[in-house]
Formats: structure tokens, C-alpha cells, sequence
């Protein structure tokens, strides 16, 4: 059994579950998010036995990065920015390093500022956001990076 934590708040928590599961085979793929997740399950091997899949899963997390998009809840600084509640936010793999007024114009700036510019943008939305603003982003996304797949 692989456990894939999805939040890195608790991974030394799920780390636990192998000492008091007595009897049961149990390994950590220290996934921080659900994207990481996702590519820690597709890098599973049927055939492979836990250790195996463990490893598979865990190496394959590191290809992908993680942007997380949301207002401020408090007025702040971080590298180098200042936020005001309800800026728009952007972290990348858990560092905030991007602030503004609107979702488009943040995400924008931080795949512009991508050292590789990615393949691949997959975007998931919680039930806060409505689909129909979500659909304009991502085809003003899918017009300013036409090489990449949205």
C-alpha cells in the first residue's frame, strides 16, 4: 500500500501509519499536492510490488510544478511583494511569488517568468469558482502561450 499525503502539512502523519499498521506493507510517496498526486499514481507499474511503486511514484513528483492560485486574507509581504486582502495570489510549489488584482494577469506573470516555459497546464478549480470566468482565463491562457497545452 502506497499513501499519497496530497498536502505537505501531513506527510510526517501519513509517515506514521508504517509503524501502526502491524502486518501491512505500507509506504509514503511524500506528495505535497493533488497535482503531484495525480503524477505519483500515473507512474504506477501494475506488476510492481510497494517498494517499487513507492520509489516510481516519489520520483516522478519532482516533474511537476504547482501553481496555486488565491485572494489574501491579510495584509502582507513576501519576497519582495506587498499584498493587500484580496489581492490574487500565486504560489509556486508552496512560495508565493506572485501578487495583482485578477486571476489572468497573475498566472500570466508567473508562467512568464517560468524558466521552461511548460508542455502542459492543467487546471483544476475548487467549487468557489465559476466555471464560465474560469473558461475566459483559460482561453486568454491558451491565446498569450500558444505552445502550451491548456
Amino acid at each position: 500500500m502506497v499513501i499519497l499525503p496530497n498536502n505537505g502539512n501531513v506527510i510526517m502523519t501519513a509517515e506514521q501509519v508504517q509503524h501502526l499498521a502491524e502486518g501491512i506493507d505500507v509506504r509514503v510517496a511524500p506528495s505535497r499536492n493533488v497535482p503531484q498526486g495525480i503524477s505519483a499514481m500515473l507512474a504506477i507499474d501494475p506488476g510492481g510490488d510497494g517498494t517499487v511503486n513507492a520509489r516510481r511514484m516519489t520520483e516522478a513528483m519532482p516533474r511537476v510544478s504547482t501553481i496555486e492560485v488565491t485572494r489574501a486574507v491579510r495584509n502582507s509581504t513576501a519576497n519582495g511583494l506587498s499584498i493587500a486582502v484580496g489581492d490574487v495570489i500565486a504560489l509556486v510549489d508552496d512560495e508565493i511569488v506572485q501578487a495583482g488584482e485578477d486571476e489572468a494577469g497573475v498566472i500570466e506573470a508567473v508562467l512568464r517568468n517560468q524558466e521552461h516555459q511548460p508542455e502542459l497546464v492543467t487546471v483544476y478549480w475548487g467549487s468557489q469558482v465559476a466555471r464560465p470566468p474560469l473558461a475566459v482565463v483559460v482561453t486568454r491562457l491558451r491565446t498569450e502561450f500558444p505552445d502550451t497545452e491548456f
